[in-house]
């Protein structure tokens, strides 16, 4: 009894899920193709690999971009043409 509440539980709770992300994905699309400009900031770092294990790197900068396009495409290539700059005035390496 308890294994037959728990499987419909989980069913009921993926078709909400399903249907939540079908009106979350559709919905962004339709908005940023009216919207103005999008602005954003971004902080981002790593480390390197192999033999450069004791290298990293830090970097901070600023996002504008406008969708200019409407959705296009199939599959994997789906999606929209966005004019967009990337500004990155902090970058530090860290070397040994």
């Amino acid at each position: 009894m308890k294994i037959a509440g728990l499987v419909g539980a989980v069913v009921v709770m993926a078709g909400v899920a399903a249907g939540a992300r079908a009106q979350v994905v559709d919905a962004p699309v339709a908005q940023a193709a009216k919207a103005g400009w999008e602005y954003g900031a971004f902080f981002q770092g790593g480390v390197g690999l192999e033999e450069r294990s004791n290298f990293s790197f830090l970097m901070a900068g600023g996002h504008a971009g406008k969708v200019l396009s409407s959705e296009m495409g199939t599959g994997m290539l789906k999606g929209d043409f966005e004019y967009a700059v990337e500004v990155i005035p902090y970058w530090q390496s860290f070397t040994p």
